[in-house]
């Protein structure tokens, strides 16, 4: 410990016993009441909105899962659509709508139709 130090402890004892830096440091560190309501007021806010995007995310996370089975969903009708056509493209099917559907008939071919039905 050096003179200067020395005295500057003999002094502090003579005078209030607190140095003034430290006083100056005290002053410097409190933090004023606006402060305080400002920085309640900012975490209030910032955890207002923490929580609206969780409602969003959830919301948004809730549509894509409908959306991914109403793709599923609709990938399986498209699927039986292609079987249908599949089934309705051979010769056998095309002659069955072409008789009952158009009432066409292969060349040569008689046809007795029904009179007494009405």
């Amino acid at each position: 410990m050096g003179i200067y130090e020395f005295d500057r402890m003999c002094s502090l004892l003579y005078n209030s016993g607190i140095p003034e830096e430290v006083i100056d440091i005290q002053k410097r560190n409190r933090v004023s009441p606006i402060f305080k309501v400002i920085f309640i007021l900012i975490l209030a806010y910032a955890a207002l909105m923490f929580f609206d995007q969780q409602k969003l995310l959830d919301d948004k996370r809730y549509e894509l899962a409908r959306v991914k089975t109403q793709i599923e969903v609709e990938q399986e009708n498209l699927r039986d659509l292609e079987r249908e056509k599949e089934l309705l493209m051979t010769d056998e099917s095309i002659e069955r709508i072409a008789r009952s559907k158009l009432g066409m008939v292969k060349p040569g071919e008689r046809v007795f139709i029904d009179l007494n039905r009405q």
